[in-house]
């Protein structure tokens, strides 16, 4: 992915209107670097995630979220470094299937200075949300920090930082977090996306989408995360199994 930075960082260009993010992949991008499929295949990161969610097999994400970004942030491009923060720079709890699980992989070292993705545990997201009635007409999507933070306790907010090869697991469908505000640095991670083979958002029903390279001679747990049309048959039930 670093020859990827190379390539395609710091040039103009937005994800879903937002100067401050945005996913720096090209297109084909999966075809050309392989094996940016290989971690987020590996039997550890899905049993991980399949014991959490209760799947046999978690599916990388198809439609939105996307399931394999590059994201890059930075201010290079930003006309507001300094605020006021907007977008995915506010707290939120995403609205996609229920979980969305993303894992996040700090490509190069990540700081307290390089904006940092910040979440709160889930237990503290539920009591918060609960007060503030999230999700219910005509509250707020977006929450500044003056609304959330005097709901949970200072030690219940965290950030991910570490150096490269770092990894956070995080569940976005049931965690408030928030990222990106004014990076001393560009800031790169990759962000893989989870969810459930039958979305309850129905998303799948009317978005095209997104089919990743799967070969025949692929391991057959791969070919399940990757393909919702793969065949489940009693040795793939084993291979999970396994892998859990």
């Amino acid at each position: 992915m670093n020859s990827v930075i190379e390539e395609f960082g710091l040039t103009p260009g937005e994800t879903y209107g937002k100067p401050f993010l945005r996913d720096i992949l090209p297109p084909g991008a999966v075809d050309r670097y392989p094996s940016a499929l290989d971690f987020a295949t590996s039997p550890e990161v899905l049993a991980t995630v399949a014991r959490y969610a209760g799947w046999l097999v978690p599916l990388s994400t198809a439609t939105l979220p996307p399931g394999v970004r590059l994201m890059e942030s930075s201010t290079k491009y930003d006309p507001q470094p300094d605020g006021p923060w907007r977008s995915s720079q506010l707290w939120h709890i995403d609205y996609h299937a229920t979980p969305t699980i993303y894992v996040i992989v700090a490509i190069r070292e990540i700081t307290d200075d390089d904006g940092p993705f910040y979440f709160i545990g889930a237990t503290a997201s539920k009591r918060a949300a609960d007060a503030l009635r999230y999700g219910s007409e005509p509250n707020a999507y977006r929450l500044a920090d003056a609304t959330l933070e005097p709901l949970v306790g200072k030690d219940e907010i965290m950030h991910f930082c570490g150096p490269a090869g770092s990894v956070l697991f995080v569940d976005s469908s049931r965690c408030f977090h928030y990222g990106s505000r004014r990076p001393a640095n560009p800031r790169y991670h990759m962000q893989y996306a989870y969810t459930s083979p039958v979305r309850n958002d129905f998303r799948e029903v009317f978005a095209r989408p997104k089919r990743y390279p799967v070969r025949p001679d692929d391991p057959r747990l791969r070919r399940l995360a990757l393909d919702p049309e793969a065949e489940l048959d009693e040795s793939a039930v084993g291979v999970s199994r396994a892998a859990v």
